[in-house]
């Protein structure tokens, strides 16, 4: 259920979550990497953190 939600993801998000949450590296490293600011690294997990939660809440059936 989690790697399909996670698989679901568009790649540049999946690859920013793989790094940050899976690898370690901060928003600043992950942003120094790939050429762009921090804001756009912050505000592509955090879709990608809800994308992800709403593909699980499918199966779970939760509720905020």
């Amino acid at each position: 259920m989690l790697h399909a939600a996670l698989m679901s993801l568009p790649a540049v998000q999946r690859r920013r979550v793989n790094l940050h949450i899976m690898h370690g590296l901060s928003i600043a490293q992950i942003a120094r990497m790939e050429g762009v600011s921090w804001s756009a690294v912050d505000r592509s997990l955090k879709r990608a953190i809800y994308r992800v939660k709403e593909h699980v809440k499918v199966y779970l059936d939760l509720s905020d």
